[in-house]
């Protein structure tokens, strides 16, 4: 009886983590959404030209980071680092 038990609980549990996997993937790509259009805002308006050759805002901010206003280099390299741990 007991290995009935715990034969129906694990194939449950295995039955639901597909479905848990998919909501964290979709919480995981919200967020870099949201890293990527925080990051668009954050550039300076003279870089949002280079946004579709050079990999959007993430990729453009990283290639020229030399463009970036000092007082906001560490806060969008720190955002930049964050989108790319995901």
């Amino acid at each position: 009886l007991a290995q009935a038990i715990l034969a129906q609980a694990s194939s449950s549990i295995c039955r639901h983590r597909p479905v848990f996997v998919g909501k964290m993937e979709a919480m995981k790509e919200q967020a870099k959404k949201t890293l990527e259009e925080q990051l668009g805002n954050a550039a300076p308006g003279s870089i949002k030209c280079c946004f579709p050759c050079c990999g959007g805002p993430v990729g453009t901010l990283e290639k020229m980071s030399f463009m970036i206003p000092a007082d906001q280099k560490d806060m969008v390299m720190d955002m930049i680092k964050k989108y790319k741990d995901m």
